[in-house]
């Protein structure tokens, strides 16, 4: 069935009321095996991602000697491999940075459980065990001197 519209006065073109590509003319079908196939692939791939997002660990804080805060540079390094303790999920992950300006470091490890903070400062490189857990943890930390042997310690 078509329908004139008057164009200009005078004149009129008509139009189909239905496309020619309508349901009866098309040749496809829905494959719903594809479809649940589709679906589990990017059901398990988002499940994948929210498996490593909770595997992450983080730990941060400050770091000073004296009451003042560690120079910017000096370096941080997190040892969870299998000489720093149990360290679940680590495998021998080492994760390093450096403090900035107000003696503040941040590191991220896929590793869990206990590892191994150490600093290299002032020629020496003292050390402090450490647990990482799935939610970020806060460690401030001192450096002290003792008989000329630097020690780290939690404030």
């Amino acid at each position: 069935m078509d329908i004139a519209l008057p164009r200009q006065p005078g004149t009129h073109r008509t139009f189909p009321l239905a496309p020619p590509w309508g349901p009866e003319n098309c040749s496809f079908t829905p494959n719903l095996e594809v479809s649940m196939k589709k679906t589990l692939v990017c059901i398990a791939l988002l499940s994948l991602g929210a498996a490593t997002a909770v595997r992450a660990a983080e730990i941060f804080g400050t770091i000073s000697e004296n009451g003042k805060a560690l120079p910017a540079g000096v370096a941080v390094k997190l040892d969870c491999g299998s000489g720093s303790g149990s360290g679940s999920g680590g495998g021998g992950a080492s994760v390093s940075g450096a403090t900035d300006q107000f003696g503040s470091y941040s590191l991220k490890s896929t590793a869990t459980g206990d590892c191994r903070l150490t600093l290299t400062y002032k020629g020496a490189n003292p050390s402090l065990p450490v647990t990482l857990y799935e939610k970020p943890g806060k460690y401030d930390l001192v450096v002290r001197g003792d008989a000329g042997k630097l020690t780290l310690s939690r404030k």
